[in-house]
């Protein structure tokens, strides 16, 4: 009876498999991380509510505001023997290492260009802090005085205008020392100074 015995042989074989899979398949179910069952799915997803998204988007128009206000209170002037300075603090006026005047600062800027008389001849001058070598320092201060200058041209063509840097050479303030900081000194010498007769 060999043909028997094989095909017993082979149902056993077959037998033994379908136990064995019955078996891993018992062991992973068993062994499935205890937290599989809390994962969330797509259903325990809600969009979000209108109204909420509505109340996370920040309002810029009081931010655009506030700017412009910034820039007005970090000017001065200053009026001696027929001519006037005004003071724009250039932290303001520019991001860091930058020349490129913000929206709110042209705004501001092209507003003093209507305070100024007629046919006046304006000096634009630049400065910077002690920070940096004095090289940079001197371009970076030319650039910011162009800026300025082009704004007010812009705003009044008939002003004669002239723009200059200074660099780091004429403080208003300490700039510290190496042993001592000073940023509250090095934050007046940033300015750009518009000077006008009349």
């Amino acid at each position: 009876m060999p043909h028997r015995s094989a095909n017993v042989r082979a149902h056993r074989l077959v037998s033994s498999g379908i136990v064995v899979a019955a078996a891993l398949a018992a062991g992973l179910l068993v062994s499935a991380p205890a937290g599989a069952a809390d994962m969330p799915t797509p259903n325990d997803f809600t969009n979000p509510d209108s109204s909420a998204l509505r109340d996370s988007v920040t309002d810029l128009a009081p931010n655009i505001a506030d700017l412009s206000e910034n820039i007005e209170e970090a000017e001065s002037t200053e009026s001696s023997g027929g001519e006037s300075v005004i003071t724009l603090a250039t932290d303001i006026l520019f991001d860091f290492d930058s020349a490129e005047l913000s929206d709110a600062a042209q705004e501001r800027i092209a507003e003093i260009a209507d305070g100024i008389p007629a046919d006046a001849e304006v000096t634009v001058a630049g400065h910077t802090d002690s920070k940096g070598g004095g090289a940079y320092n001197q371009d970076l201060s030319e650039q910011r005085a162009d800026a300025v200058a082009e704004v007010l041209a812009e705003s009044d063509g008939d002003l004669q205008i002239e723009s200059e840097g200074f660099g780091e050479s004429e403080p208003v303030a300490s700039n510290g020392t190496e042993a001592e900081d000073d940023p509250e000194g090095r934050a007046e010498n940033r300015r750009v100074e518009i000077r006008h007769d009349g």
